[in-house]
């Protein structure tokens, strides 16, 4: 989204607007890891993205995406486990004393890692770094919403009767766009003429403050 990464740096507070999966190198796993990228609001309105590290929630991913689809998937054991496992064969075991945790299938990755993390959008978070590793703390004393830069837009094209918008044959009317209360109306002169809009009329609702 065109945001620096923020891996060090001094104490700092954010309003959190949106997350998104993605991967970063890693000279161990050539396809990447996944990790997860969190967009926070500062109360100068710049944008900071902080990017979690692999942790156990991308193994539970890793595996998922190894068994779909049928494949097979040998599995080490090291540790006590290992040491257990070489003792009692499977067969002497309850399966339900195997069972470490349970996670939905169809739960996106990032959605799991926020929940784990008890991370929601829409709330205010302290942030500090330990090399490199973020941490985010819920900041309960902060409930007012940030004061985000909102864009908003509007496309009207013509259409034949009964059918859907096509691309290839239909032109664009107008575009009304919005950008933290400034607007602008474009409007195509071949279809809309000046005495057709009255500017004055056209509000998104009473309630909002804007310009056009």
């Amino acid at each position: 989204m065109g945001f620096a990464r923020v891996q060090e740096g001094a104490k700092r507070e954010g309003w959190l607007i949106n997350m998104r999966p993605t991967l970063v190198k890693d000279p161990e796993w050539p396809s990447g890891k996944a990790t997860v990228n969190f967009y926070f609001i500062q109360d100068d309105r710049n944008v900071q993205k902080i990017g979690t590290k692999r942790d156990a929630v991308d193994a539970y991913a890793e595996v998922t995406n190894a068994t779909a689809g049928g494949a097979s998937m040998d599995i080490e054991f090291k540790g006590e486990l290992g040491e257990q496992s070489l003792k009692t064969s499977a067969r002497e075991r309850d399966p339900r004393e195997c069972i470490i945790d349970v996670r939905e299938h169809d739960v996106p990755y990032h959605l799991r890692v926020a929940m784990d993390n008890e991370i929601r959008v829409g709330l205010w978070y302290a942030m500090t770094f330990n090399e490199g590793q973020p941490n985010c703390s819920y900041i309960v004393k902060r409930a007012k919403r940030a004061d985000p830069v909102v864009m908003t837009f509007d496309i009207e094209t013509t259409k034949a009767p009964l059918k859907f918008h096509d691309q290839a044959i239909d032109q664009v009317m107008i575009i009304l766009y919005m950008i933290d209360g400034q607007g602008c109306l474009i409007t195509n002169r071949e279809i809309v003429s000046e005495e057709d809009i009255d500017i004055s009329n056209i509000h998104p609702r009473t309630a909002m403050k804007d310009h056009l």
